[in-house]
């Protein structure tokens, strides 16, 4: 690309970032989200991916990193046809060392492109000799790929339930490739079907993981209009909640970058090569400029406002408004624009544009025609005949442009080995990541492990009735095939959900299950006992906690980002209130006062985020799918703390008789709530914000005049953060501790119920004992959201400090949220005698 045409580039476009390198000598475009991410998150721009703006790579740095992610990491599938002849020659294999360019534009993806066509080239030849070394070439590269994309997607991103699945499916598909015939008996012509089939599943897995990424970081971004219309509207995706805003309609693109190989590859020399290279590289430039953010990221419009109910969703957010105070109105609008205006990530789309193209680029080469020859199709309901116990319905979706309607038949409901079934033959398809989610985190709530162990076990054997008839009349690699999935079920089981408590009862039968019947099926031309043997080693009782690794990474990440907590300077003071405690004297003496010494602001607002923080960890996120229906029992006591510190606040406030010091505790409880927001103990701050609007203090005109002007925009923009939602839901979703509206779990809840009964009868499901991937599916989301905060804090525990707000508040549990009302009116009404105007009267 040539100097004058990157001047002439417009300024603040993202480019395409994960496709193409640019040379150094090119300064990288800013993106306006990098100076909103929070710190932790800030790793490299977000505007570059596989393919980085601005920064040219050390290719040999990379390469010697490349085979660090072998045993753990990666996911993608799925590509498209194509008409073209084209294939290169195995002397223009190019490793990482010998990266190509063209016009000081080096594009990261033709590495893995250009391996890819030499392993097929390889196989065309039938050369069994060269399949190792083009084999570690092509996995290489795409490794090498794989450390760019996790090198630039946020922890968020990564973190997503879709990224997760193909990541593990990428993982997966690795091994089958890296031990593609390792069996001794294998014919050349087996051997080069097999490394075949490994290296075209192992790209699409790869282009899948794109889409995922980039589904995952548009999940990450605070898109509160799509939010506000999936909660004012019965057109919900079940499948993914965000779906229905995706900008994912590449049909196009793909096409064109397609021809653009196809016509640029018509010879083998190096120079066709870097022709399709610039080629690519230009029409990338052309593309990215062309796009316009869709109207689904565009401003919220005020007028839905109504709309003002809150949930706990798996929308993470890459801006943040944590700090010790809050920020001016001119600030907060700047942070709301920039939240609802958050860039599109261009980057990963054309990632995955130049994957799938590429994918029917191969599809055109000679090599396809030789191996791609079509045959029968591996039907599971065939395989594993089930009677049809499950409810089946037809939901609406908007489309992907946002205009117009889908319809899409989906698994409502079901019998648990139905859903065993639908999920083996879903489990590479990206728009089940959370269907496969919701069973595998509440299927233990209708089966067993055993249960589900047992099924497989039966099913892999294919010594079934119905496995045996069909395969009668089938080739012999749909047993193969069927067992690998099989396989595949159990590593994600073991990799991604294993529970101890409930799972090591099977433990055993696994280990038998890998040691005697896997590796030694011969079925498996595959080393997928040893694959199975490391998932099982990563579940040993040494190495597993009492979540899942995927919820026990989030608690690892939540707690290592959040802000740190060194002691204050109130120190004298709790050496001072200790001692008195120690006497035996009545710690209710002690008044409000004391803490407005220095650092006294800060320890109130820890030790009320400890109390909040202990009742929301009374909570396990996954058992709230058990409130289905109830009346939050198990909210209870968290409810009676709320309500109480309502009058803990209120009672600070008027157990003064003098207007200045009333007016001081005002002040000071604003400083509280602002601080015990910066922690993200979102309950207490609300609460106390709200506290102060009751009637008992504000008709205290002479207080209320005695507030600092400061204090009262604070306040007011307290109330507004929690009226509005907006800016709670962009902060909620940030992979730190917090403490979350509990309104908002029983909305979460009930929201879900709602919208799952659109789709099935809930009586229905109960009779027949189904498990309901409606309702599952939905509360799942909300779940993940949950463990994103349920971190433990770092704040030390100041006992003397809970224990005096303990002894403060606990007075009001025993009487109603009515009678505490009256009671504080009354105290008011002595303080400041009643005036005409006012139509209340204090009760005797």
């Amino acid at each position: 690309m040539s100097s004058a045409s990157a001047s002439s580039r417009p300024p603040n476009l993202s480019f395409p970032s994960t496709i193409l390198n640019l040379s150094k000598d090119t300064p990288p475009i800013p993106s306006s989200k990098d100076a909103h991410r929070p710190r932790h998150q800030n790793k490299a721009s977000l505007s570059s991916g596989i393919l980085q703006s601005g920064v040219h790579i050390d290719n040999n740095k990379h390469h010697a990193h490349a085979k660090s992610h072998h045993d753990e990491d990666t996911s993608l599938q799925n590509p498209s046809p194509s008409t073209y002849t084209i294939s290169f020659p195995i002397k223009h294999s190019v490793s990482h060392s010998e990266q190509t360019s063209s016009d000081k534009v080096n594009i990261s993806c033709f590495d893995a492109l250009l391996a890819y066509t030499s392993l097929l080239d390889g196989c065309m030849g039938v050369h069994v000799e060269q399949f190792a070394d083009l084999t570690r070439v092509f996995l290489n590269a795409l490794d090498h790929c794989f450390q760019e994309l996790e090198g630039q997607l946020t922890h968020d991103a990564m973190a997503s339930s879709a990224y997760l699945h193909f990541k593990s499916e990428y993982s997966f598909n690795r091994h089958l490739l890296e031990t593609s015939g390792s069996r001794l008996t294998l014919t050349p012509e087996e051997q080069t079907h097999q490394v075949y089939e490994g290296s075209k599943v192992l790209w699409d897995s790869f282009s899948r993981l794109l889409r995922a990424a980039q589904q995952g970081e548009l999940d990450s971004k605070p898109n509160l209009e799509a939010l506000k219309a999936h909660m004012a509207t019965p057109l919900v995706n079940p499948h993914r909640l965000s779906q229905c805003y995706v900008d994912a309609n590449v049909s196009k693109e793909v096409e064109d970058v397609s021809v653009i190989l196809k016509t640029s590859f018509m010879s083998s020399s190096a120079a066709s090569i870097k022709t399709a290279k610039h080629s690519v590289a230009e029409y990338f430039s052309k593309f990215s400029l062309k796009l316009r953010m869709p109207r689904h990221f565009r401003s919220i419009s005020t007028a839905s406002k109504t709309d003002a109910h809150s949930v706990v969703s798996r929308h993470k957010a890459s801006s943040s408004t944590d700090s010790s105070t809050l920020p001016s109105s001119s600030q907060s609008q700047t942070l709301s624009t920039t939240a609802n205006h958050t860039p599109h990530t261009y980057g990963l789309r054309e990632s995955h544009i130049f994957f799938t193209a590429a994918s029917s680029f191969v599809a055109s080469l000679p090599t396809s025609s030789r191996f791609d020859k079509p045959g029968p199709t591996f039907n599971w309901n065939w395989y594993v005949p089930l009677p049809e116990k499950a409810i089946w319905t037809e939901i609406v979706l908007a489309d992907q442009e946002g205009n117009g309607l889908l319809k899409k038949k989906v698994l409502a409901a079901g019998s648990f080995p139905m859903l065993v079934r639908y999920v083996l033959e879903n489990i590479d398809d990206l728009d089940c990541g959370d269907f496969i989610d919701g069973f595998f985190m509440f299927f233990r709530k209708h089966s067993s492990s055993e249960a589900l162990f047992n099924l497989l076990a039966i099913w892999y054997s294919g010594e079934s009735h119905g496995a045996k008839t069909y395969m009668q009349a089938q080739p012999a690699t749909f047993r193969r095939f069927a067992k690998v999935q099989i396989i595949k079920l159990l590593s994600r089981w073991l990799e991604l959900y294993w529970l101890e408590a409930q799972d090591e009862v099977v433990r055993q039968p696994l280990q038998d299950f890998t040691f005697n019947v896997v590796a030694n099926d011969k079925d498996l031309h595959y080393d997928l006992a040893g694959l199975l043997s490391v998932s099982l080693c990563r579940t040993a009782k040494s190495r597993v906690t009492r979540h899942t690794k995927t919820f026990q990474r989030q608690i690892d990440q939540a707690e290592k980002d959040q802000q740190k907590h060194p002691q204050t300077s109130f120190r004298p003071q709790l050496v001072h209130m200790t001692s008195l405690v120690a006497r035996g004297d009545n710690i209710k003496l002690i008044g409000i006062m004391m803490f407005s010494l220095n650092g006294g602001i800060e320890e109130l607002a820890r030790a009320l985020t400890l109390l909040e923080s202990d009742h929301f960890h009374d909570i396990i996120p996954e058992s709230i799918v058990d409130w289905r229906g109830d009346k939050f029992e198990k909210l209870r006591r968290w409810d009676s703390f709320v309500n109480t510190l309502t009058f803990f606040v209120v009672d600070c406030v008027l157990n003064h008789k003098n207007e200045a010091d009333r007016a001081t505790v005002y002040e000071m409880m604003v400083d509280i709530a602002v601080s015990c927001k910066s922690m993200r103990n979102f309950s207490s701050a609300k609460t106390i914000a709200l506290s102060l609007n009751l009637t008992a203090i504000t008709r205290l005109l002479g207080t209320m005049a005695g507030v600092s002007k400061d204090h009262k925009e604070r306040h007011a923009q307290l109330v507004k953060f929690f009226e509005n939602k907006e800016g709670y839901n962009v902060e909620i979703s940030q992979t730190r501790p917090a403490v979350p509206l509990p309104e908002t779990l029983k909305y979460a809840v009930t929201r879900c119920d709602l919208e799952a009964r659109k789709y099935v009868k809930h009586d229905e499901v109960k009779k027949h004992g189904y498990m309901d991937m409606m309702f599952y599916e939905r509360i799942a989301r909300v779940v993940r959201g949950l463990e994103n905060i349920y971190g433990q804090y770092s704040i030390p525990r100041q006992i003397v400090v809970l224990q005096w707000i303990e002894a403060i508040r606990r007075p009001y549990e025993h009487y109603s949220y009515a009678d505490n009302e009256e009671k504080m009116f009354s105290k008011s009404c002595k303080l400041v005698p009643q005036r005409p105007e006012e139509k209340r009267k204090p009760k005797n």
